[in-house]
């Protein structure tokens, strides 16, 4: 891949992969080390990343094999959201915050599916080859995904009622 091609490529997926970085790392200066790390090392490669059929899923791919490499460096901790019960009238914005953090409490391959498919609104097949995986493993992690966010929310939402 030449030098402009691959600059063109990252510069265009940079905010997906900013966004998944953050969704696994979890803080926003280490999904930035992830992307500055990221581009140095596929700036060495961009002869194989122009190799493949699909590159934006090759470098969301590597992205997320970065990122999971990172939290097996280190103790992942997980801060529980704080339940907004007994509040009414909640805002969107405060149920999008709770639906954040319970997506964070996810275990992992469930939180980067549902995170693509979600947020980022890939297709199914697109999240597999990002995951290396296959789509039905992939469908089976989103599904439990949102069957777990949804009983969560639904009783943080209905506490006190």
């Amino acid at each position: 891949m030449a030098p402009q091609d691959f600059n063109n490529t990252y510069t265009e997926l940079h905010p997906r992969i900013y966004r998944l970085a953050l969704n696994i790392v979890g803080s926003r200066e280490d999904a930035e080390d992830v992307v500055q790390d990221l581009y140095e090392k596929l700036w060495h490669k961009r002869l194989l990343v122009g190799l493949h059929q699909n590159p934006g899923g090759y470098i969301l791919a590597a992205a997320r094999n970065m990122c999971l490499d990172r939290l097996r460096g280190r103790k992942q901790t997980v801060e529980v959201p704080p339940t907004m019960a007994g509040e009414t009238g909640e805002r969107n914005e405060d149920v999008l915050l709770i639906v954040r953090r319970l997506m964070a409490m996810l275990p992992e391959k469930q939180r980067t599916a549902m995170h693509l498919r979600d947020v980022e609104e890939l297709e199914i097949d697109e999240i597999a080859a990002i995951m290396q995986t296959r789509a039905e493993a992939v469908r089976m992690s989103l599904s439990r995904a949102h069957t777990t966010v949804k009983e969560q929310l639904t009783k943080i939402m209905n506490y006190g009622t």
